[in-house]
């Protein structure tokens, strides 16, 4: 049984990354090609984020069948994160990449790099719909950033280690819808 989750698991991540790395291929010859069209860079990189929302979600799944008995089980869930806000600080050091890589982990219920204690907090908070739920990642530079929601009023905040440390996180903030990437903002 495990290993058929496994194996399934596994398959459905190795297609979602050719699906990505497409994705990725189309987003380049689209700006190669024709690197005025605003339009059409638009759309490619829409699907380009697209495909990286799916990869992401299914390594997650991957993550859940092997952490399955695991400390910290990953919850295979939906989490509402509502509209979010990204901090200036967290601007200068993220990409919109690792933000929507971050932010898909996070509504499925991988928590990143948390203690497990921490981790089971989030489990429950998530699983109640009450309270904070936390979660840690680390960008390509080594730097920590973090992503907190509020379950009751679905809100989400993301910001640097150093800020959530000082006590700084509403430094700024922009705030846009989570489930579409247009450009609107409001501050």
């Amino acid at each position: 049984m495990i290993f058929h989750k496994l194996f399934t698991a596994k398959l459905k991540l190795f297609f979602r990354s050719l699906a990505a790395k497409r994705a990725k291929y189309r987003l380049f010859k689209e700006f190669r090609k024709t690197p005025q069209s605003v339009k059409a860079l638009s759309r490619a990189y829409e699907r380009f984020l697209s495909a990286i929302k799916k990869e992401q979600r299914a390594v997650v799944a991957l993550k859940a069948v092997r952490r399955q008995f695991s400390r910290r089980p990953i919850l295979e869930l939906k989490l509402n994160t509502g509209d979010y806000s990204v901090s200036r600080k967290a601007k200068e050091i993220l990409s919109e990449t690792d933000i929507v890589c971050a932010l898909e982990r996070h509504k499925s219920g991988d928590w990143g790099e948390i203690s497990a204690d921490d981790w089971a907090k989030c489990n429950v908070s998530a699983k109640m719909k009450y309270g904070y739920i936390y979660s840690r990642y680390k960008t390509a530079s080594g730097r920590y950033f973090c992503i907190l929601t509020d379950c009751l009023a679905p809100r989400t905040k993301i910001v640097t280690e150093e800020e959530l440390n000082e006590g700084r996180n509403n430094t700024g903030a922009v705030y846009e819808k989570s489930e579409s990437r247009s450009a609107q903002k409001a501050g």
